[in-house]
């Protein structure tokens, strides 16, 4: 049996995105659609196949997306005071907007998330698929914030 994974790791190694499909038997096939940032993914098989490490036996390689290769669908713009959550990352990680917006973010993902200020100045319930929560941006400064419950999540909100 084999399986496919893809992912690509931040700097401290931790996971940014993965995608993944179930155990395939022989002559199986899956098919997985992902929408990935431009950069370098590792694709392997996760199978743990009774102690056979499957990246020895050659079932991994590097998938380079260019910004602008054929089949890449450009990002939609989103509005400036709005930001999704997909992919265990907060897009865009950097909004800027004016003081007095309402921002607000949308969970896309099936696991639950939280947007949650480092100094704790706002913080939303966990947010399910579909799920959204905003904050008024009063003050001008830089929030970052963070999931809660996946602290290598971070974003940041500049308010001038």
């Amino acid at each position: 049996m084999h399986a496919f994974r893809i992912r690509t790791a931040d700097a401290s190694g931790k996971d940014r995105f993965e995608a993944r499909t179930r155990a395939l038997r022989p002559g199986e096939t899956a098919r997985v659609r992902v929408d990935l940032e431009p950069g370098i993914y590792d694709i392997e098989c996760p199978v743990d196949d009774g102690g056979i490490d499957h990246e020895e036996r050659g079932m991994h390689a590097l998938l380079r997306v260019a910004a602008n290769a054929r089949l890449v669908t450009p990002a939609a713009r989103r509005a400036p005071n709005r930001a999704a959550i997909e992919g265990f990352a907060y897009r865009p990680p950097t909004l800027t907007v004016k003081r007095g917006t309402t921002v607000r973010w949308t969970n896309a993902d099936s696991t639950p998330h939280t947007v949650t200020a480092a100094k704790g100045s706002f913080s939303s319930p966990q947010l399910r698929k579909g799920g959204t929560y905003a904050h008024r941006f009063g003050r001008a400064g830089r929030f970052a914030y963070v999931c809660a419950l996946h602290p290598q999540m971070k974003g940041v909100v500049v308010v001038k």
